[in-house]
């Protein structure tokens, strides 16, 4: 087995929508307010879900992060690639809705227009399959935490353009609210992303793939005979 390290593309960052029309408003609009394509981080107030009063008809901001990465350059097939891990350095978090099934970061497709930059119009291309997760409860702060993903998410992998995750709140992703005990004055469930602009070489989200066959065996495998 062989390991490859991709970094993402200038397209990563956060796109939020913001209303006061009532949380499923919010949620499923086709575009957001705001893209965020070149904030060092992905944006204070791009949490999953953020809750004015804690109600769900109330204020109500909804974010959603996205990390497209260039893996064309080593030629590797989809059908080798055997586990893929995401590295994403959180700078903050909060889990207002602790315990609750849905309290979690969730991967997701992602289908941005552009791969070097964000448009509220992105918003909405964003999956709903679960590729894998991390329960809020379990995200460390300051340091880099792994989503590991399932073989939905394997199967996303491009080996010939870009392939292109993106991150949900646990509520956002299956469309529902947290319970009436959220009442907190600006309630908020979700975490907060370095992304590709920070500086400091330390904190780009990168993504490891882990695959079977690299591209002189692939090519023997199609029936090319290879003299060394």
């Amino acid at each position: 087995m062989a390991t490859k390290t991709y970094y993402t593309a200038a397209g990563d960052g956060a796109v939020r929508n913001y209303g006061f029309s009532g949380y499923a408003s919010v949620r499923n609009a086709a575009s957001g307010d705001v893209a965020y394509p070149t904030n060092i981080t992905s944006a204070i107030g791009n949490y999953g879900i953020t809750s004015s009063t804690g109600s769900p008809s109330a204020a109500v901001a909804v974010g959603r992060h996205f990390f497209p990465f260039d893996t064309s350059a080593d030629a590797i097939d989809v059908a080798d690639v055997t586990a893929i891990s995401l590295f994403l350095y959180v700078v903050g978090k909060a889990d207002d809705a602790p315990a609750q099934a849905n309290s979690k970061l969730v991967v997701v497709a992602n289908t941005q227009a552009s791969n070097t930059t964000l448009v509220t119009a992105d918003y909405s291309r964003i999956g709903a399959v679960n590729f894998g997760e991390l329960d809020l409860g379990d995200v460390t702060v300051n340091a880099y935490n792994e989503f590991v993903l399932n073989a939905s998410g394997i199967a996303a992998f491009n080996g010939s353009g870009f392939t292109k995750y993106a991150i949900r709140e646990g509520h956002d992703l299956t469309n529902t609210w947290p319970p009436s005990s959220w009442n907190k004055t600006w309630a908020r469930s979700g975490a907060d992303f370095a992304m590709s602009e920070d500086t400091s070489g330390t904190k780009d989200p990168y993504m490891v793939v882990t695959h079977g066959a690299g591209p002189a065996a692939q090519t023997a495998r199609r029936g090319v005979v290879m003299m060394m």
